[in-house]
């Protein structure tokens, strides 16, 4: 930071603008803290252009004139440059897509090439002494690489010029540039068989490899699986506890999938053998330090906890959470929204402080969700009787639990259903009850498991001593 003081203090703003800005005249003004210091001593005088803001230096006013370019009179229109030293200034990402798009960023698919760029960018104007009138020329003339490549070379930064190596690689990147996503996600059809390549995504059976294909695409982009995304729950970003965990869980799956085979990875998702995986290619060190990640990933492909579902809910602006989120959290007991709202947001800062999932999981199943939630984050905005669910059951494997594809039946009826869906080569979930419970609570146990994202198609199958029903999601 001294070293841009330094450059800023002797630097005339550029010469269309600093003729009259830069005189400092006018009457002392009322008391008022100056622009970029905000000390109130005395004489403080105005810019001469506006009269508007005060300053106790001609130093301090070179220093602010960035800023208060934007509210002063400067003869000529603002534009993305304006726009972009400023943010480089800052050091704060522009967010404008015009300016996003006139200094290259649109070229990169990932946050970390765009992080990178404007790295590179930001070390070039604060450090380097790059000025507005190159950057706008540059773009203007759309040599915005060439330019940027010719400054590099010419800091003896060795950490820059590692960045200057990786801008060189970067053979589309100019004014204007912007990822053509549908084309490059066409690109990596080579790692499928030849006959998938002539059908539509959406026909891929089964569904793990449209999923696998997706996330290869995500992962080598530099992109990760968001909440409203099957895979933030289908590989396990759902057990992350902040940013730092993401990004792990992420360079983990990056090195997996540099190991392994496209087909390698969506069968072992289909058999919900991540872990597997994982283990097969020397990582199982790895992942065995990520909380919850082995637990969830070993069931994911089959059945899954609840409470994946409930921190998905506390994440998107849905109204309602899924089904057996609301059944097993309390949401169904809510009679107005602001208890709903009350109950999202005692969930949002239990995972927002980084709690267990599992442990909220056991909670939850065990009818003991008021007094953990109460150990964990003291006060509850809610009621002990809206967090009462129907829990614990006896007998019950399914205690809080999500399935896509459910099969309820006797338990002396288990091995002939296991039978039959072996015999057709479909995966479900087999839930078994006693004998003697009554068919209205087995029509209760399989509808609660309905799976986010569509309606359930429920089927009833007769045989000869006895019957067992069947839900297929439907999305």
């Amino acid at each position: 930071m001294a070293d841009r003081a330094d450059r800023n203090q002797t630097n005339d703003i550029p010469e269309e603008d600093n003729t009259e800005t830069l005189e400092l005249i006018g009457p002392q003004l009322p008391p008022s803290p100056c622009a970029q210091c905000h000390t109130t001593a005395d004489p403080l005088t105005s810019c001469s252009k506006c009269d508007t803001t005060s300053y106790c230096s001609k130093i301090c006013q070179n220093l602010h004139w960035l800023e208060h370019k934007y509210s002063c009179r400067l003869g000529r229109p603002l534009d993305q440059a304006d726009d972009f030293i400023l943010a480089c200034q800052r050091e704060e990402f522009p967010t404008d897509d015009l300016v996003a798009k006139a200094f290259g960023f649109l070229y990169f698919a990932s946050s970390n090439g765009r992080r990178r760029i404007f790295h590179i960018y930001c070390q070039l104007v604060n450090v380097h002494g790059v000025t507005e009138d190159e950057l706008r020329e540059a773009w203007r003339s759309n040599k915005l690489k060439e330019f940027l490549l010719f400054r590099g070379s010419q800091i003896p930064s060795s950490a820059l010029q590692r960045d200057m190596r990786w801008l060189h690689q970067q053979e589309g990147f100019a004014t204007g540039a912007e990822y053509e996503i549908e084309e490059n996600f066409k690109s990596q059809l080579h790692l499928v068989e030849p006959r998938d390549r002539k059908i539509p995504f959406d026909q891929w059976e089964p569904r793990e490899k449209l999923e696998t294909y997706v996330f290869f695409y995500q992962i080598l982009n530099g992109f990760v699986p968001d909440a409203d995304e099957d895979n933030w729950i289908l590989l396990g970003f759902c057990t992350a506890r902040d940013n730092r965990g993401i990004n792990m869980l992420a360079t983990l799956y990056r090195m997996l999938i540099d190991r392994c085979k496209f087909q390698e990875f969506w069968k072992a998702m289909e058999r919900s053998d991540m872990v597997g995986l994982f283990e097969h290619y020397g990582l199982g060190h790895a992942i065995a330090e990520l909380r919850n990640f082995n637990h969830l990933m070993k069931a994911v492909g089959t059945w899954y906890q609840s409470v994946w579902e409930l921190k998905r809910f506390t994440r998107l602006p849905m109204a309602n959470p899924m089904q057996a989120a609301a059944l097993d959290y309390g949401f169904d007991k809510c009679q107005t929204p602001r208890e709903r709202m009350a109950l999202r947001q005692m969930y949002a800062e239990f995972f927002a402080r980084g709690g267990d999932e599992m442990g909220l999981h056991q909670a939850c199943i065990d009818g003991q969700l008021a007094s953990f939630l109460r150990s964990e984050l003291r006060e509850l905005p809610v009621s002990d009787d809206l967090l009462s669910n129907p829990y614990p059951l006896e007998r019950c494997r399914h205690m809080g639990m999500v399935v896509e594809n459910a099969i309820s039946c006797s338990e002396s009826n288990y091995d002939f259903v296991k039978r039959l869906y072996d015999e057709r080569g479909e995966k479900a979930v087999i839930l078994t009850h006693p004998d003697e419970q009554d068919e209205a609570m087995s029509e209760g146990m399989i509808e609660r498991l309905q799976f986010l994202g569509g309606s359930a198609r429920f089927r009833k199958t007769e045989f000869q001593g006895g019957t067992f029903r069947e839900m297929e999601t439907m999305c």
